[in-house]
This record gives C-alpha cells, structure tokens and sequence, in this order.
C-alpha cells in the first residue's frame, strides 16, 4: 500500500522547489541537484504531536500516529543526512493518555526519533507534563538538552540546558516543590551549580512565582547578567511582580520589551511601580500595544517610565531608541491628544538627551485614517523638528 503524502508535506515539498517550469519538466534530470535543498527546507523543522483521545478512534489514532513515526525513524535511518537538516523540534500534547495499552508505545516511539536527532537548535514543548512521560522518553529529552547545539528552548523543565542563552516562559505555574524540581537527579554525574546557566535573553510571562523562582539560591539561571528582557503579561496585570523582576535584572539590560495595561485602573497602578531608573545601560525600549482610545490612552504611562529620572542622582542615562507600538481607536475623534504633547514637553528636556530615535509603529485599520500621521507630527513637534520621529505602518 502506498501511502499519500499529507497536505502540510505537500506544500512545503513545493514550496522549495524551483519555480522554472521548464526545469520542473525535466525534473528527472535535475532531481539530484535540487533535492538537497528541498529536502533541506522540509526537514529543518518537525513537530510530533501526542494523539488525542476520542472515543471509539483512540486506539486507530494511536496506530496511525505509530506508523508515521516508523516511516520518519526509517527515513532518517536510510539518509543520515537528513538528521543534520533538522534543526528545531516540537513536542505537543504529551500530557495526558487514557488508555495505558497506548502509554508506552506512544512515548518510546516519539523517543526513538528524539534520540536520532543531533543538530536540533531549537526545543519546543506545549501541554507537557514531565511526571507522565515513559523514562525513555525523559532520557532521551535529557540527554538533548544537554547537546551544545540547544541554544533556544520554551520549557519550564530545563535544569540539563546547561548551555541556554535564550529562554521563552509563557503562562508557568510552580507548584510548593517548584524548586527542588529544578535540581538535577543524583543519576546525573555533572555537577549543575546555582546560577551555572547565563542567560542572556529572557522573555517571560508573569505568574505570581516566578519572580521569587529566579531569586531562589537554588535557581540554575543566572538572569541579573541579562541583554534583553521582554515582559509579556496575562490579566489580571501583575504589576508589583513584574516591577520586582526589573529591579532585579535591570542593571545590565541593553533591551526591554513590555506590554502596556488596558484598562484605566490597570494603567494608574502600572504607573506608580514601572520606571526606567532600574536600568541604567538601557540602548533600546519597545512598547508593545500601546492604546489611544476615545476614553483611555497608554501614553501616561509612557511619560511614568522616563519622569522618575528626572529627579534621578544616577547618571543622565536614557534609552537612544524608542519604540512604540500604537493601536488606534477613532484616533480623530478622541480627547487624548494633549497627552501626546505632554510626552514631547518631557523629552525635550535635557535629561533626555540621548535619546537618539523615537519609532512609532502604527497598527490596525485606523491608523490608516486620514490626519493621523499629521495629527502625531503637530502634537510631537519637538521630536519633529529634531528629525528623531519616525512613523511606519505595521507591516
């Protein structure tokens, strides 16, 4: 029986092949020359997603889901050369199976292919649960977290990553024995010190424990040395542990990435916690989903963040670029302009010297409204006149 390619297959397959119609009608001719190359662009990323249980199809699922295991284990046996093109792997749904028959051979087939691959750079799980997959499934996920090759990964299970530089953490929850969860097993014959592994970029959304996690004498990440920090939040806003982790981390960061509040009480409590005097080398500053709304607008905000370094003993050191990412609602019919010259009055004064740039990125379709361009250019006249200001469209 032959078995078709699936759609996603197909399309990358021909996504990555020539275009020149003539060449693809001699294809027989010129198949070793461009079948590197595609085969380089369909292999450079697969994702092995767990089957999910439905009643009365689980345990086909589970059978087709085995097959297509054993095809790629064959494939990648046959022509070692498509290992070293795999370069990011993604693990989805291994959390929870509910017939035990499937249990076993569900994981120690994903694992047979994770043991073959050796080049993979980028790590991904989603809807994992560490305590319910096979230990040969674990082992094999050890022992590619250890590779010198992992450089990115976005998992909260990471103490073999002992050569992370990047890490992504988005909607984390610690339970009481978080910590302790993060030690290396005795098995483990290297020797992983406390704040052994230096990150240098970290992007993290907030949940109540992950401030005290990163401060914990037994937390393998050292993030105080970091680049770049990019703080993406849930609702309710965590206002006071995301303050915390910038005071923290904030001395050495060369970029910083955060997320306005929505909401007009989300915005005044944001105010009071957030400032840019936790971080005295910074070169870049984006704001992410800044609103201008008929009843509301992020730009106080904005103004909270630069208005303590005025009064500041620490050197006049501001960010050289400014990024904001504004989102427009009936941006010609609201009464929140005079905020906008109120954030022009205050960079005009000489703390803010430095500032080199100041990029606005207008998003969504009412930034295509007549006027909106000029309004921004007469309410931001300072920042005009001195050729800082530029505006783009969101692409």
């Amino acid at each position: 029986m032959v078995h078709p390619l699936p759609t996603n297959l197909s399309i990358s397959f021909l996504e990555n092949l020539c275009s020149d119609k003539a060449t693809l009608r001699n294809c027989a001719l010129v198949g070793r020359a461009w079948a590197p190359a595609a085969q380089r662009g369909i292999f450079q990323h697969i994702t092995l997603e767990s089957p999910r249980w439905k009643v009365g199809e689980g345990l086909s699922r589970v059978a087709t889901y085995l097959e297509a295991n054993c095809r790629l284990i064959a494939s990648l046996d046959e022509n070692p050369r498509l290992v070293s093109y795999i370069q990011s792997l993604e693990l989805r749904d291994f959390a929870v199976w509910k017939e035990d028959i499937a249990y076993v051979s569900i994981h120690n087939s994903t694992a047979e292919i994770v043991l073959r691959l050796s080049n993979v750079e980028k790590l991904s799980f989603q809807h994992m649960m560490w305590n319910n997959l096979s230990p040969r499934h674990k082992a094999a996920l050890a022992n590619m977290l250890k590779a010198a090759s992992i450089t990115r990964i976005l998992v909260s299970l990471l103490s073999h990553a002992v050569h992370l530089k990047v890490l992504k953490l988005g909607r984390v929850a610690l339970g009481d024995s978080a910590f302790e969860n993060f030690i290396l097993p005795e098995s483990d014959h290297r020797v992983v010190l406390p704040r052994s592994i230096k990150l240098s970029q970290l992007t993290i959304s907030f949940t109540p424990d992950l401030t005290d996690w990163f401060q914990h004498e037994s937390c393998l990440f050292e993030v105080r040395h970091l680049h770049s920090l990019h703080i993406q939040t849930e609702r309710p806003y965590p206002f006071a542990q995301a303050a915390a982790m910038l005071r923290y981390v904030g001395a050495n960061l060369r970029e910083l990435h955060l997320q306005s509040p929505h909401s007009l009480p989300a915005l005044e409590a944001a105010s009071n916690l957030f400032h840019l005097g936790y971080t005295p080398n910074l070169h870049v500053l984006r704001l992410h989903e800044v609103i201008q709304m008929d009843t509301v607008t992020s730009i106080p905000w904005v103004k909270s963040l630069f208005e303590p370094l005025l009064n500041s003993d620490q050197s006049r050191c501001t960010p050289k670029q400014l990024i904001i990412e504004l989102y427009l609602h009936n941006p010609l019919r609201n009464s929140q302009w005079a905020h906008w010259v109120e954030l022009d009055a205050l960079l005009e004064k000489p703390q803010f010297s430095s500032l080199e740039t100041v990029n606005i990125i207008l998003v969504g379709r009412d930034s295509l409204a007549d006027g909106v361009v000029e309004r921004l250019n007469r309410e931001l006249l300072f920042l005009k006149r001195s050729g800082k200001l530029n505006m783009f469209l969101a692409s």
